[in-house]
């Protein structure tokens, strides 16, 4: 009799420990399901955030593209003179490589008069946020003496922490 007893016991007992364990494997498998349903709106979103920089991306490029063929002289330059980039007309006229003007000052490129009398006036100018012009003759190496319609703008964006003032040359 007493192992009757002790048996029903056991299987009460049994019974108990199976019923908690079905309610933690319950309540653990609803916290996985919403744990999946988080991560799958999170994978859909970064989905639509890397469709969106491939859009950007692509976009950029062909602005990129458009840049360079632009017949008139394009440049970047910072708050401290210096260009940050040029287009392919930029190095035609001068006759210099890319290379040669990253880096460089407007006054070690385009030399002394250029520089203090247009462009450090007009890009401070830009930098305080106005837009800048001048028209001048300006002599080039291989091409001798051309006129030249310059535009100073200010850029929405920053290099290195520094300002930027795009130049068009035309």
């Amino acid at each position: 009799m007493l192992n009757i007893v002790r048996r029903k016991e056991a299987d009460a007992a049994l019974r108990h420990a199976y019923s908690e364990m079905e309610e933690k494997v319950e309540k653990r498998t609803e916290e996985l399901s919403s744990a999946l349903a988080d991560l799958r709106l999170v994978n859909k979103e970064m989905a639509n955030e890397v469709d969106q920089r491939r859009v950007a991306e692509k976009k950029l490029r062909l602005f990129k593209r458009l840049v360079e063929l632009s017949p008139d002289m394009v440049a970047l330059v910072n708050s401290k003179y210096t260009y940050v980039m040029v287009n392919d007309s930029y190095v035609k006229l001068f006759d210099k490589p890319k290379d040669f003007f990253i880096g460089k000052s407007i006054f070690d490129v385009a030399g002394k008069e250029v520089f203090h009398v247009h462009s450090r006036t007009l890009i401070d100018s830009v930098l305080a946020g106005s837009t800048g012009r001048f028209e001048s003759w300006v002599e080039l190496p291989r091409l001798g003496k051309r006129f030249f319609s310059v535009v100073y703008h200010p850029v929405e964006s920053t290099v290195d922490g520094e300002r930027l003032v795009s130049i068009t040359a035309s």
